[in-house]
């Protein structure tokens, strides 16, 4: 799903139960994440609040 929709905004890197988006820059950031708690959220989960941000 992210190749395909949110590939131009940073790299999405999986490991475990775990990943991160880097970004070029903050605003490409900002929107990654509203992008994955907009598709967290329909699956009734959240971003973990201390690990988000730059």
């Amino acid at each position: 799903m992210w190749a395909k929709h949110g590939a131009h905004l940073g790299e999405l890197v999986r490991y475990a139960d775990d990943f991160v988006v880097m970004c070029r820059s903050a605003q490409a950031r900002e929107e990654s994440q509203r992008r994955i708690e907009h598709v967290l959220g329909r699956l009734g989960l959240k971003l973990h609040g201390r690990r988000r941000g730059a």
